[in-house]
């Protein structure tokens, strides 16, 4: 059950922790988006290269589509979901744990360490997210591929293509990936570790107007009252979104099992 309530107007405190968190992510977003472009340029180059090297389409005689050896799995191979994963993780950790050192200062506890389950999790369920960027540049590929067969291109003018596909795809949305990718597993450990500590509401800050299902959903984010498990459920409302949330606690700082009522 999503509970909503405005009846303790948000703490200083509780605000600081809150905007220090989404400080954390913004600042964090520029190294990611870098590192995200560079991989997308690498892996063009390297899509062009297996392409070519591997002889094309290479139609045979009945002009059928027998791609030789460079079909979208030899052109976006597996190990590049891996390579990427890692490349992601650095930037994920490094935020998580700052934010992890944010939520001791705030309640007094242990920091977030490299090898806490909550980190493992969060770390594992970011990573089938980027794997999932290239099965969609994969799909990208055969697409491109088909497309040169049915038009008659030459193999290099499949390749410009290839180039083109497998480095816009995601080149243009590095900066909203980023955004999300921080944001989301900022938020998910946040509120597992607030669950350890026996939190079981926390308040949300969020853009004003933003819906907590979708930006256009009426049910407004901004100072409600969540349960962490709804919380937990939608860490985002949308692709770019700041929301980020704060314990919420008694003034004496004791974890509140139940919101108040009016």
């Amino acid at each position: 059950m999503v509970t909503r309530s405005r009846t303790a107007p948000r703490s200083n405190q509780q605000r600081a922790y809150a905007l220090n968190r989404i400080e954390l992510r913004r600042r964090g977003i520029p190294a990611l988006e870098r590192t995200l472009r560079a991989f997308f340029r690498r892996q063009a180059a390297d899509a062009v290269r297996i392409f070519l090297d591997a002889g094309g389409l290479g139609l045979d005689p009945d002009k059928s589509l027998t791609v030789k050896v460079a079909g979208p799995g030899d052109l976006i191979p597996e190990r590049d979901s891996a390579v990427l994963i890692q490349a992601v993780r650095v930037h994920v950790q490094r935020v998580a744990l700052a934010s992890g050192r944010l939520l001791a200062d705030l309640m007094g506890t242990e920091p977030l360490t490299e090898t806490s389950p909550a980190l493992r999790r969060v770390l594992g369920e970011s990573g089938d997210r980027i794997r999932r960027i290239n099965d969609s540049t994969r799909a990208s590929v055969q697409r491109v591929l088909q497309q040169g067969f049915d038009e008659r291109l030459t193999d290099r003018d499949i390749a410009q293509r290839l180039r083109g596909t497998v480095q816009e795809t995601y080149r243009n949305r590095a900066q909203a990936i980023a955004r999300t990718e921080l944001g989301l597993a900022e938020q998910q450990v946040t509120h597992e570790r607030l669950a350890e500590h026996g939190v079981t509401h926390v308040v949300i800050f969020d853009g004003s107007g933003c819906g907590w299902d979708g930006h256009d959903d009426g049910d407004e984010a901004d100072g409600s009252i969540r349960t962490i498990a709804a919380a937990q459920a939608q860490p985002l409302s949308h692709p770019n979104c700041v929301r980020s949330s704060a314990p919420h606690v008694t003034d004496q700082g004791e974890p509140i099992t139940e919101p108040r009522s009016r």
